[in-house]
């Protein structure tokens, strides 16, 4: 049985199949195109916030509290995979 989707989350993505790690559910901790380089071949497009600077840039509060949601019901995992 597949894992629900994690559409209608902010900060997660997937579950997306891995030949390395099985059924992953991505967690990404940056805001869209925030990123410290601005790579032309950057599948995404261009950075749209470039920055150096270290800070906060999403809420821990809120990143747990979907997580909390989405693995309340015990969906079938492998991994939880946080990317940013």
């Amino acid at each position: 049985m597949e894992p629900p989707s994690a559409q209608g989350f902010t900060y997660l993505f997937g579950p997306v199949f891995s030949r390395r790690l099985g059924r992953s559910l991505g967690v990404d901790l940056l805001p869209y195109k925030t990123c410290s380089l601005d790579c032309i071949y950057c599948e995404c497009g261009p950075t749209t916030h470039l920055t150096v600077e270290r800070s906060n840039l999403v809420p821990t509060d809120d990143v747990i509290a979907e997580l909390d949601s989405y693995l309340a019901p015990k969906p079938v995992l492998d991994v939880v995979t946080f990317a940013g």
